[in-house]
């Protein structure tokens, strides 16, 4: 008998409002299939124990919260390995809204990412607020829907 190889993944969300300030991680409350050593370890860390090339996908649903010197928000998500970010911004993506009174006053939005990253074997792994233009805070949506959610897939075994 050879070694024995098995899928791994895992799938997280959240249906809770959150309030996210810059540099900290989204929290998770439920898990949905995971195989394969991709386990929930606290509501804000997903430990991988099995390294290797991953797609990763999150989405975050997000409501403006405007700072009170400009019409403008520039929400931005990010990943953590191991407490660093993923360089070259290739799972760090962005929005920009504009204010407009009267029109946009109660909006949610999504913010998706996705990308192929390797990780290695016993990773941590967070979804962090990472608008660093102005350091805004992420507040999500919530009332039933997902609030935050984050996957990950090993592509090969």
């Amino acid at each position: 008998m050879g070694i024995q190889k098995t899928p791994a993944y895992g799938s997280f969300w959240s249906d809770e409002f959150q309030t996210v300030g810059f540099d900290r991680p989204f929290s998770f409350s439920f898990s949905g299939p995971t195989s394969g050593g991709v386990t929930l370890t606290d509501p804000n860390t997903i430990l991988v124990e099995n390294g290797g090339d991953y797609l990763v996908t999150y989405t975050v649903t997000w409501n403006p919260q405007l700072p009170v010197d400009t019409n403008f928000y520039t929400p931005v998500i990010n990943i953590t390995i191991n407490g660093i970010r993923v360089p070259n911004t290739q799972i760090r993506f962005g929005q920009q809204y504009q204010y407009v009174p009267g029109v946009n006053d109660f909006s949610c939005f999504e913010l998706h990412g996705e990308a192929i990253i390797e990780i290695p074997d016993g990773t941590e792994v967070r979804l962090i607020n990472d608008s660093i233009f102005n350091r805004e805070t992420i507040r999500t949506c919530d009332n039933g829907i997902n609030a935050a959610a984050l996957n990950l897939v090993k592509l090969s075994i």
